[in-house]
């Protein structure tokens, strides 16, 4: 069938006074020039190149043309020019030539669409495909092919012109003819023609083409390589871009859904609308870039639309989180938790909760919620905002009452950025206590022992004391502001002959100056503490107050104190803390930070810097056998 569909072509084509040729790396190959027959002024040469191959492992013919036009003359400005289109060729009206056998020269019009209308209308009437292609290949054999037949050009017959009567119609095409048109001006075909065989000329013999039968084109992939790859390049880089945009899309969609709390009208709507729009890029995937990012867009949008509309939370992308949330009963002068409790008296002066902000942007906001659970109250709700502080701080909440407060259980819950779930909770009690017990009694929280209460120990260097204290403040001293709240107290009295021998506290042993520009010398904390976690953290003393005008003191004392203290914490501290040490650091270790005029050593940061200069374990069994805890 395909000589058939060759031989057909070539005869067209030659009826149309167009020289095709056969080999050539194609089936059918033609190069030719015509003139433009709209150029009225000056002249326009037109070359004209195209390619035929025709398929018959898909029953394809692919046909490549291209037109190259140089011109010159007062249609391009008195100058000349050149230009090339390869592709489909549509209804372009040239001159040609066309010699007949008497030696006669016959100029005729052409429409160069006719060339490949000839072509397509061949494939149709054998039932194959037509395919114009922009890439020459692929209207050449492919690699590894060898033609079965090589079938000769037919040459275009000789005509003679005979006149046509006036009004007349091609008998091709219908198209009316104007008066002594030799050919139609819309196929080209001559009009009333026959041919003419003068006798003095040897007689032309048709040959028609010869062909070499076989059963199967000596080839192993007919359509080649080229061919199979350009089917699989189908699409071109916008589908797939567009099916990996709308998978991302999908997943992003689902993340939005759950962190809004979508509702489940929200749900049905999102996913249809996503699934329409997803039907509808599988169906563009063999378009460009640029319409499946449209396409992602207006989705994108029209999602963004519907989760605004059907969600019933807020959507919270910020990487803030708290950490370490606990009671306490005041925060220090460098904005820490003084301690952790778990448990207040009613004559507490204020509860304060606290947390870690980690993570945090600047301004970030927290919501501090008060409840108490014991007769369903909701106490208070307080913001506050993180300012420009750095990414890790303390934030904390406080409640102050001028009466008792009531007994039972509290919560207070945190929250970042007007969450709907809290990012922490912290529940406490209160409990009533007497303002102080009278000797020979029992505490109200619980303690058989009679307060106040007192346990000593040595620490390891054997010269320095530890000691334990538990009692209800009066309102004076120290713990003036805490009258009526049983007070938790660690003290120790260290033995200056246990420093070691290179602590630094003489100006002539710095080596190096600290950040106020005076040499950097030691000092010593005091610390609750485990293994790797400390509860105090005390500041013990320092190079300058151990070595007072060239004296050295023969011992230094502090005390690390919490108020409002309940059994279940001593029993807590007992089992979480069972050491206290005597620890060194040096001022450029721990850092220093000025407030106005005034400096600050961070003292606090000498936990787990060096090994302890001396410690001792604190006897808890002792102590909370005579408390009557165990």
């Amino acid at each position: 069938m395909k000589q058939q569909i060759l031989s057909e072509i070539s005869s067209k084509l030659s009826v149309l006074g167009i020289p095709v040729q056969n080999g050539n790396g194609a089936d059918i190959t033609i190069s030719t020039e015509f003139l433009d027959a709209g150029w009225s002024t000056g002249s326009k040469k037109i070359s004209y190149e195209a390619s035929v191959f025709a398929n018959e492992q898909d029953n394809v013919i692919y046909m490549y043309e291209k037109t190259t036009e140089v011109g010159h003359g007062l249609s391009f400005g008195g100058g000349s020019g050149s230009s090339f289109q390869s592709g489909k060729t549509l209804f372009r009206k040239v001159k040609s030539v066309q010699y007949g056998l008497d030696g006669k020269a016959y100029e005729y019009s052409l429409d160069l669409g006719a060339i490949p209308k000839a072509v397509k209308e061949t494939a149709k009437q054998y039932g194959w495909k037509f395919k114009t292609v922009l890439n020459k290949n692929k209207a050449m054999y492919p690699a590894g092919y060898v033609p079965t037949f090589v079938p000769p050009a037919k040459q275009a017959q000789p005509v003679e012109q005979a006149p046509q009567a006036n009004g007349g119609f091609c008998s091709n095409c219908g198209m009316q003819l104007m008066e002594s048109a030799k050919f139609c001006d819309k196929c080209g075909k001559p009009v009333g023609t026959t041919p003419q065989q003068p006798s003095a000329t040897p007689p032309v013999t048709s040959v028609e083409p010869q062909y070499q039968q076989q059963s199967q084109p000596q080839y192993k992939n007919p359509q080649g390589q080229f061919y199979s790859e350009a089917q699989r390049k189908s699409g071109g880089k916008g589908g797939t871009l567009g099916l990996i945009g709308f998978i991302l899309l999908g997943i992003l969609l689902i993340v939005m859904l759950l962190a809004a709390e979508g509702t489940p009208v929200g749900w049905v709507v999102s996913l249809v609308l996503f699934a329409v729009a997803f039907f509808i890029q599988r169906k563009l995937k063999k378009k460009g870039c640029l319409l499946h990012l449209i396409l992602w867009i207006i989705t994108g949008f029209l999602l963004l639309v519907v989760l605004t509309m059907f969600t019933t939370g807020e959507f919270s992308f910020t990487t803030a989180g708290l950490k370490n949330a606990h009671m306490t009963t005041a925060m220090d002068s460098s904005g820490k938790p003084s301690d952790k409790v778990s448990s207040y008296s009613a004559n507490a002066p204020q509860l304060v909760a606290v947390a870690e902000l980690r993570n945090a942007p600047v301004n970030t906001k927290v919501k501090f919620v008060w409840r108490y659970i014991t007769g369903d109250i909701l106490i208070k709700e307080y913001s506050m905002d993180s300012g420009d502080s750095d990414a890790n701080v303390y934030v904390f909440s406080n409640l102050t009452n001028d009466r008792p407060w009531p007994e039972g259980k509290y919560r207070v819950e945190m929250y970042i950025e007007d969450r709907k779930t809290p990012d922490a909770a912290v529940d406490f009690e209160v409990m009533a206590v007497t303002d102080k017990p009278a000797a020979g009694t029992t505490s109200s929280q619980s303690f058989s022992a009679v307060l106040p209460y007192e346990k000593s120990f040595t620490l390891n260097d054997g010269k320095s004391i530890g000691k334990f204290r538990l009692f209800v403040s009066d309102g004076t001293g120290l713990y003036q502001e805490y009258k009526g709240q049983v007070i938790c107290e660690f003290h120790v009295k260290f033995d200056t002959s246990s420093l070691p021998a290179d602590f630094k506290m003489k100006p002539e042993q710095a080596t190096g100056n600290n950040e106020m520009g005076l040499p950097a010398l030691d000092g010593l904390i005091m610390a609750v503490c485990s293994d790797t976690e400390a509860y105090h953290k005390t500041g013990l003393s320092y190079a300058q107050a151990i070595y007072n005008n060239g004296n050295i003191k023969p011992f230094v004392e502090t005390e690390g104190a919490t108020a409002n203290i309940s059994a279940a914490s001593i029993k807590e501290l007992a089992k979480k803390y069972p050491k206290m040490q005597v620890l060194r650091y040096n001022q450029n270790e721990v850092g220093m930070t000025k407030t106005g005029d005034t400096w600050t050593t961070h003292a606090e940061k000498a936990f787990g810097l060096h090994p302890p200069v001396t410690e001792g374990n604190i006897p808890w069994d002792e102590i909370l056998k005579d408390l009557g805890l165990k």
